[in-house]
C-alpha cells in the first residue's frame, strides 16, 4: 500500500508539472468569489488568501491545488469535492464545513480546527493535521493512510470504515470515536487515549498500541477492554 500511495504522489506530481495546465487562478473567478462568496467548479489553484473570511462559502468543485488559506476563515464553507491537494490550510478554521469527497493529498492542517466537520469520503493521504480539532466530525470512509495526526482531537468523531493505514495517530485522543471497520493496520497508536473508543471489526494488524490507553474500548471482537488495558486490551 505505501508503494502504491507513493506512486500516486510521484503521477500527481508529475500531471501539476508535465501537463499543459499552469495552474495559476483565474483572476475574474477570484473577484466573483470575493464579491459574492460563491464560485462553484472554479479554478483557483495556487490564490494566497491568508487569514480571508470565507465562512459559509459555496465552493463546491473548485479547484484549489497549492492554495495558500492558512488561519483563514472557511467555517460552515461548502467544500464538497473541492481539490485541495498540497494546499495550505494550518491553523484555519473549518469548523462545520462540508468537505465530502474532496481531496486534500498532502494538504497542510496543522493545527486546524475541523469540530463538526463533515469529511465523509474525503481523501486525506499523506496530509499533515498534527494538533487539528476534529471533535465531533465525520470521516466515515474517509482516506487518512500516511496521515499525520498525531496529538489530534478526535473526541465522538465519526471514522467507521476509514482506511487509517500507516496513520500517525500517537498521542491522539480518540475518547467515545467510532473506528468500527476501521483499517489500522500498521498505524502508530502509542499513547493514544482510547477510553471508549469502539473498533468492532477494526484491522489492527501490526499496529504500535504501545502506551495507548484502552480502558473502556469495545475490541475489534466486540469485547470491552477492563481496567488497566495500556498497550493492549485486557478483557473483563
Amino acid at each position: 500500500m505505501l508503494k502504491n500511495i507513493v506512486l500516486f504522489t510521484i503521477c500527481i506530481t508529475l500531471l501539476f508539472t508535465m501537463t499543459g495546465t499552469s495552474f495559476a487562478f483565474d483572476e475574474n473567478e477570484l473577484e466573483q468569489l470575493q464579491n459574492t462568496n460563491k464560485c462553484c467548479r472554479c479554478d483557483l489553484a495556487r490564490i494566497v488568501m491568508p487569514r480571508a473570511d470565507l465562512s459559509g462559502a459555496y465552493l463546491s468543485r473548485s479547484k484549489l491545488y497549492y492554495a495558500n488559506l492558512s488561519g483563514a476563515n472557511l467555517s460552515r464553507a461548502n467544500l464538497t469535492e473541492t481539490y485541495f491537494d498540497y494546499a495550505n490550510l494550518e491553523g484555519a478554521n473549518l469548523s462545520r464545513a462540508d468537505l465530502t469527497d474532496a481531496e486534500l493529498y498532502n494538504a497542510n492542517l496543522s493545527g486546524a480546527n475541523l469540530s463538526g466537520a463533515k469529511l465523509l469520503g474525503a481523501k486525506l493521504i499523506n496530509a499533515e493535521l498534527p494538533g487539528a480539532d476534529l471533535q465531533g466530525a465525520n470521516l466515515k470512509r474517509a482516506k487518512l493512510q500516511e496521515a499525520d495526526l498525531s496529538e489530534a482531537n478526535l473526541w465522538y468523531a465519526n471514522l467507521k470504515g476509514a482506511n487509517l493505514e500507516g496513520a500517525n495517530l500517537t498521542w491522539v485522543e480518540l475518547e467515545g470515536a467510532d473506528l468500527s471497520g476501521a483499517d489500522l493496520s500498521n498505524a502508530n497508536l502509542s499513547k493514544a487515549k482510547m477510553w471508549g473508543t469502539h473498533l468492532t471489526g477494526a484491522n489492527l494488524s501490526g499496529a504500535n498500541l504501545e502506551g495507548a490507553n484502552l480502558e473502556g474500548a469495545i475490541w475489534s471482537d466486540g469485547r470491552t477492554c477492563g481496567a488497566g488495558s495500556i498497550g493492549s486490551c485486557k478483557f473483563e
